[in-house]
């Protein structure tokens, strides 16, 4: 008899939240938005890599202070292209979806390498990704942290 009442209660209770509703063409999406990070890493294109983000962006770095809004994002960026050059591969774990709201697990390793000449820097971690349905259907990341396995020597 206790049973009956725990299982209305849980009912009740999952049904106040959003059920996923993942599809394959909002994997492909959101993975191909991964996919395009890279590029724009490797091709050291700022902008290209900023037009992934929402406007209000929270990005939460580890060991730091969050970046609030694309332009602080931008910001906390200066510079890093004008000296490294970057090679980045993401590997998209798991997606889900919730209408508008999805959020991946992705796995990911670096080679940064300084332009005026040193050792390459290799790093890898996992990036923790909510990313938001904009208006024209495309995904973009919303919020954001990520850790690395061992710390960055730069």
């Amino acid at each position: 008899m206790r049973a009956i009442p725990l299982l209305l209660c849980t009912l009740l209770v999952t049904g106040c939240y959003p059920q996923p509703d993942t599809s394959e063409a909002d994997v492909a999406a959101i993975t191909a938005v991964f996919a395009e990070f890279d590029a724009a890493m490797a091709a050291g294109d700022q902008d290209r890599m900023l037009a992934l983000y929402a406007d209000d962006v929270v990005a939460m770095p580890p060991d730091m202070p969050p970046h609030v809004g694309v332009e602080a994002l931008r910001a906390s960026m200066e510079g890093y292209f004008d000296q490294y050059t970057f090679e980045l591969t993401s590997q998209v774990e798991e997606v889900q979806v919730a209408g508008d709201i999805a959020f991946a697990v992705v796995s990911w390793s670096d080679a940064v390498t300084p332009k005026a000449g040193g050792e390459v820097v290799r790093s890898q971690g996992m990036w923790l990704v909510v990313l938001q349905r904009q208006a024209d259907g495309s995904w973009k990341s919303w919020r954001e942290m990520y850790s690395t396995y061992e710390p960055a020597d730069m």
